[in-house]
């Protein structure tokens, strides 16, 4: 429009121009539609269904549908109008469309790909191929592999480390051992050098190139690129001619319309209608195998399924009554079950019938007699229904079963059932066929056949494991509860017999406490006592004897050990803890755990030990492993006075480290056979021993009773035999008193006799004697 033309206008339509220009709706500008787009979240374009974007899309599909009809494509924008009548077809439509596309109004009217060539290139080709490996090493381990790896001298290996410690292109990191420095080095080098020739054969396609391309044109079509989702199962990669085709016209039909693909689709009926010729004298009997192999499978899926349900049926008659009672999800099972034993039972003759006594419906309805019935009877009501049914389909037939239970049997619309005699009637008439037509037949109706028997069998099967699963499960529940019942009974009769026992104790806290005077365990002086002293040891031999008690002062095996620091501090903490106890009467021990401290004691008290002692292990005695295999740390709280057996009554190897302590040594098999005329009663003995006076020692030693008396010291290791009666005293101003000892049973007549002696004090005091009976029969068994 020129200068005149515009001063033409009257002033009242210059005035809605100037508004329509200054409201931007004359410049290709519009009110936003309400909602969103069909395709995306962006507002709707004014008017339309569609996003500014997704509108293009669409005015170009219909631009080109239009063309196709022009062009011969009778329905071409038939077909365009179906899919857009429909939102979620023209989504998918259009969305397909846009990844094709660019959204620009330049390829509004033709397709982004739209043309094809193609080439062919011819050369020769020299490649060298660079192939190097880089491992890190740190200084150590490169100069190791540079000596033997390289075989050069230690200075070579330094300096070659050095060049690449000053190369700044060598990678480095500190992830060595403990955060040392690697080097990434080149270990290993090779170059290949490979020539060959080639010819590429190559199909392109691609848009044409834009002429001085905008900033905006490349962005919009980087996105373009971005929001494609090919792949190499995209139909162009897969050669598929007919989808190139169809991209290439750019037409957005949804239905073949043109006369070729009419054509196409005549040509595949054709192909259908031509079979390949069926040789039936040759077919027929490869025919006969299979079918005569299948038969076989199905016969074994039947007996499995039957043995199935008959294990099933079997754990419902173990269970117990009040375990079914009210169990609905039995009563469902059972009912699936007993449609299913139907088919067993007339898989071996058609006419057969199920007896009442296969059904597990019946038979859990009669175990159910009784039971009270004022509670749930929605499974009574499963389980009367489930026996109506059964007896109901007693009278059927197998194909009036599946009809009328079709849906809820695993079968299709046309499947038949047939039992194992008329499927073996089917295999020997397979050998009359004289036809293609009655081999195709007979074929598809075995195949139906087989599939309606096996799915019935593994069906029947399934469900058979349901029930005993199930049945399983609760009787695994009623024993978890039966086991829940017992411990909360036991937990609750615990719970009253503490109560009872906090009541007394709180009776007796309650009680005013009377000053008890303590009667010392044993009031003679052993100093002016004229008694043997026991024996001392300077060697160990082979004949060293095990029947008396005997001391080792000074002995090198004791001395070296205690100048072990680990052991020092165990014994100085062991010491510091017992000391904090405060216990005056008290005897303390710690047993040393596996570790290096103990292995060093055990291997130097070895020595002091027998070659052989009595292997408790051997003889499967209750505790032997770790009777054997202790080691101890004793303590004395100062003023400790002991008269008693040592632990176990067993033999004991002492090596004292500190204070000093009084012994009085008795064999208490011949105190009790000398002053107490044999006295079966190791109370006796102990009240004997405990009340002496000097009267009484002079009195022993005129009998000449097997005692000695020692004072033990620092660094000394002493034995004392087993069945031995042992009185320590500790002085009460004593500071600290401790050592190591160790038991064991030397194979040994005194040893046996000296412990039968002492069994038999504790049964005549009614103890409890079985583990010192098992000794005794382990040492009479050594002995011979």
């Amino acid at each position: 429009m020129d200068q005149e033309d515009l001063t033409a206008m009257p002033k009242r339509a210059k005035g809605k121009a100037k508004a329509k220009a200054k409201s931007g709706a004359g410049a290709g500008g519009s009110r936003p539609g309400k909602g969103p787009c069909l395709c995306c979240q962006d507002p709707r374009h004014s008017n339309t269904r569609f996003c500014k974007l997704h509108k293009r899309a669409y005015d170009s599909m219909a631009y080109q549908a239009r063309k196709a009809e022009e062009s011969g494509e009778v329905g071409a924008v038939q077909a365009f109008q179906a899919v857009m009548g429909d939102d979620v077809t023209a989504k998918s439509e259009i969305c397909k469309f846009c990844e094709l596309n660019p959204p620009d109004s330049r390829y509004a009217r033709k397709s982004f790909i739209d043309w094809t060539c193609f080439t062919k290139m011819y050369g020769h080709r020299t490649e060298i191929i660079d192939r190097s490996k880089c491992k890190p090493m740190w200084e150590g381990e490169f100069l190791l592999w540079a000596q033997n790896e390289k075989a050069l001298t230690k200075a070579e290996a330094e300096s070659w480390w050095q060049e690449y410690l000053n190369d700044p292109r060598v990678e480095r990191d500190n992830d060595g051992y403990k955060g040392r420095l690697q080097l990434w080095v080149p270990c290993g080098v090779s170059k290949l050098t490979d020539k060959s020739k080639y010819t590429d054969s190559v199909a392109q396609q691609g848009c044409k190139t834009l002429k001085n391309p905008k900033a905006e044109d490349i962005e919009m079509l980087q996105t373009h690129v971005k929001r494609q989702r090919q792949s190499v199962v995209d139909p162009f990669f897969t050669n598929s001619q007919s989808h190139t085709a169809s991209h290439s016209q750019g037409s957005a039909r949804t239905q073949p319309t043109t006369t070729s693909e009419a054509n196409a689709g005549e040509e595949n009926s054709d192909l259908n209608k031509r079979r390949k010729t069926i040789d039936v004298d040759r077919e027929a009997p490869k025919l006969m195998k299979s079918m005569q192999k299948e038969l076989s499978t199905l016969k074994k899926d039947a007996t499995s399924a039957a043995s199935k349900a008959k294990a099933a049926l079997t754990s419902l008659e173990k269970a117990d009554a009040p375990l079914l009672y009210n169990d609905l999800a039995l009563a469902g099972l059972v009912r699936s079950l007993d449609l299913r034993l139907h088919f067993l039972a007339r898989w071996t003759d058609e006419k057969a019938h199920t007896e009442e006594s296969q059904s597990n419906a019946i038979q859990v309805k009669r175990r159910l007699l009784g039971m009270p019935s004022d509670q749930n009877q929605v499974a009574e009501r499963l389980l009367s229904d489930a026996e109506t049914d059964f007896q109901k389909h007693c009278k059927q037939t197998a194909n009036e079963l599946l009809e009328e239970n079709r849906t809820r049997l695993p079968c299709k619309a046309s499947d038949r059932f047939m039992s194992e005699p008329q499927m073996s009637q089917r295999i020997e008439a397979t050998a009359g066929l004289r036809s293609a037509e009655d081999f195709v037949a007979t074929k598809a109706e075995w195949q139906t056949l087989v599939s309606c028997a096996g799915s019935l069998f593994s069906s029947t099967l399934k469900v058979a494991q349901d029930v005993s699963e199930h049945v399983a499960t609760k009787q695994r529940e009623e024993k978890r509860q039966e086991i829940r019942r017992k411990a909360a009974e036991k937990a609750e009769a615990l719970k009253v017999i503490r109560q009872q026992a906090k009541d007394a104790a709180d009776e007796i806290r309650a009680k005013p406490k009377a000053a008890a005077s303590k009667e010392p365990v044993f009031s003679v002086d052993l100093g002016p006592l004229d008694l043997d002293s026991v024996p001392k040891r300077r060697a160990f031999t082979d004949n060293t004897r095990w029947d008396n008690p005997w001391v080792f002062k000074e002995w090198p095996k004791g001395q070296s050990l205690l100048q072990d620091v680990g052991l020092g501090k165990s014994l100085d903490t062991f010491a510091a803890q017992y000391k904090k106890l405060g216990d005056t009467g008290g005897r303390h021990q710690y047993s040393l755990q596996t570790g290096g401290v103990k292995s060093l004691v055990d291997c130097a008290l070895q020595e002091a030990m027998p070659a052989s002692p009595l292997d408790l292990e051997k003889y499967q005695i209750e505790g032997a492993s770790k009777f054997m295999g202790a080691s101890w740390l004793y303590g004395f709280s100062p003023g400790m006075a002991f008269a008693g057996l040592l632990p176990n009554g067993a033999s004991q190897i002492r090596l004292h480290v500190k204070g000093k302590v009084p012994l009085l040594l008795f064999d208490a098999k011949d105190l009790a056979s000398k002053m107490l005329d044999g006295a079966e009663s190791f109370t006796k003995v102990h009240n004997y021993v405990t009340t002496m006076t000097e009267g009484s020692f002079a009195e022993c030693k005129g009998k000449n009773v097997r005692m000695w008396v020692h004072e033990l010291g620092e660094q000394e290791l002493l034995y004392i035999p087993a069945g031995f009666f042992t009185v320590e005293l500790v002085d009460a101003h004593a500071s600290q008193v401790y050592g190591i000892r160790k038991s064991f049973f030397p194979v040994h007549a005194s040893t046996l006799a000296n412990y039968e002696a002492v069994k038999k004090q504790f049964q005549g005091d009614g103890r409890n004697s079985g583990l010192m009976e098992s000794v005794c029969k382990a040492l009479t068994a050594e002995l011979g």
